[in-house]
């Protein structure tokens, strides 16, 4: 019992903790509330993390952007500066923003996390009762 309550709680926190490093909210905003627009890529950098710059016009002022390949599905290799890509961004807030679709920029946070979060915490928690069985098998 004291096994499933600490591994429900530890699921609980690290689903929280990855929701908020995915940018889980943002993407969900996007998907929902996101205005389409082509924005174009100033620089790549395929060998750092598979990230790009990207810069879009919105409101009449222009904004800038980041992203890594695997957020809204656009991959990196194929990115010149210079070409278009598509942006979401809020028009409440039109400096956030996603690079390609946001509902696969969710859908890849939704999964990280909800595999992350089920089962990180149980790979642990074995790995603690494993340690245990050692020590006490030595004992």
């Amino acid at each position: 019992m004291r096994t499933a309550a600490l591994y429900a709680l530890s699921a609980l926190v690290l689903w929280f903790v990855l929701r908020w490093a995915t940018h889980m909210d943002r993407y969900e905003l996007l998907a929902s509330h996101g205005v389409e627009i082509s924005g174009t890529i100033t620089s790549r950098g395929c060998g750092n993390h598979m990230s790009f710059t990207y810069k879009y016009l919105a409101q009449g002022q222009s904004f800038a952007g980041s992203g890594k390949q695997s957020s809204g599905g656009v991959l990196c290799e194929a990115l010149l500066p210079g070409q278009s890509v598509p942006v979401s961004y809020l028009a409440s807030s039109p400096s956030v923003s996603v690079a390609g679709k946001p509902e696969a920029a969710l859908s890849e946070a939704r999964l990280f996390t909800n595999v992350g979060a089920l089962f990180f915490p149980a790979v642990a928690l074995w790995l603690v009762g494993r340690a245990r069985r050692r020590q006490e098998s030595v004992a």
